[in-house]
């Protein structure tokens, strides 16, 4: 029933959607979704194999470009369950924060491996997470924090996969720029854990829905067809905020070495 002159676009991917609300539009240009499940869409210049038997490999919405799609599994939902079961309030992205703001970096010790939900790519099937050097002294927020810094060593393990793929060195990239989007981009403590632990400058997309901000740039693409996709992408962003590492990446350097050494491959 729509009226004759009308455009329609076919469907787009959430992920490849968000990449263009959030700036992810440039090769090198890696967005972190941190939602129920953490996911990483790296954007590249060419077409190469998937750099793991689990990654989803699709055209890129502006033209010359290519993406990989790698679903960590665990994310969110393992920050939720620990909340619910150790009997702490919900109150969003500021109670999070105000708990594992309380805590040092490397939680005293304590680690977590945050399987919750699936194993993790490229591990023996059915590695299950698990809570390590627990002790008395660790309260609540020690938990909470343990499992968000592990999910930052996931993350790291994933982004690991891109840079350095371990069964198809030729499929590499050089990840230039890490774009977080999701409720916890918004986190004043969460971005700056995953700058340190993966030595890398963190642009935080805030604004939320930024799958719809995407299908309004393609919108704008089909009634604007002189335009350059990128470059709407660029004008129509919101403004971001920049997590650069800071003192505590050395610590958690150390802390993603033992973490890697750990895993049941």
């Amino acid at each position: 029933s729509l009226p004759a002159g009308v455009p329609v676009s076919a469907a787009v991917h959430d992920q490849y959607a968000s990449a263009l609300g959030c700036g992810a539009v440039h090769s090198g240009d890696v967005m972190f979704g941190a939602g129920t499940a953490w996911v990483l869409l790296a954007v590249m210049d060419r077409l190469v194999p998937p750099v793991i038997d689990a990654a989803f490999v699709c055209t890129h919405p502006v033209a010359g470009l290519y993406g990989q799609i790698l679903s960590l599994g665990n994310g969110g939902s393992a920050i939720a369950w620990a909340m619910k079961t150790l009997g702490l309030a919900d109150g969003g992205v500021e109670t999070i924060d105000e708990i594992i703001g309380a805590v040092r970096s490397g939680c005293d010790g304590l680690r977590c491996r945050p399987m919750l939900a699936v194993s993790g790519a490229n591990l023996k099937p059915g590695t299950a997470g698990r809570l390590d050097r627990l002790k008395l002294s660790h309260t609540p927020a020690h938990i909470v924090r343990a499992v968000v810094e592990g999910l930052a060593c996931e993350l790291a393990r994933y982004l690991g996969f891109l840079t350095d793929p371990p069964q198809r060195p030729d499929a590499g990239m050089s990840v230039e720029r890490l774009v977080m989007s999701g409720g916890a981009a918004a986190s004043k403590v969460t971005p700056q854990i995953i700058a340190d632990m993966t030595g890398l400058p963190i642009t935080c997309a805030s604004d939320g829905e930024m799958s719809a901000l995407g299908a309004a740039i393609i919108a704008r693409g089909i009634v604007e067809p002189g335009a350059d996709l990128a470059g709407l992408s660029e004008a129509m962003t919101p403004p971001v905020r920049i997590v650069t590492p800071g003192s505590g990446a050395e610590a958690y350097r150390s802390i993603l070495s033992e973490y890697l050494a750990s895993l049941p491959k």
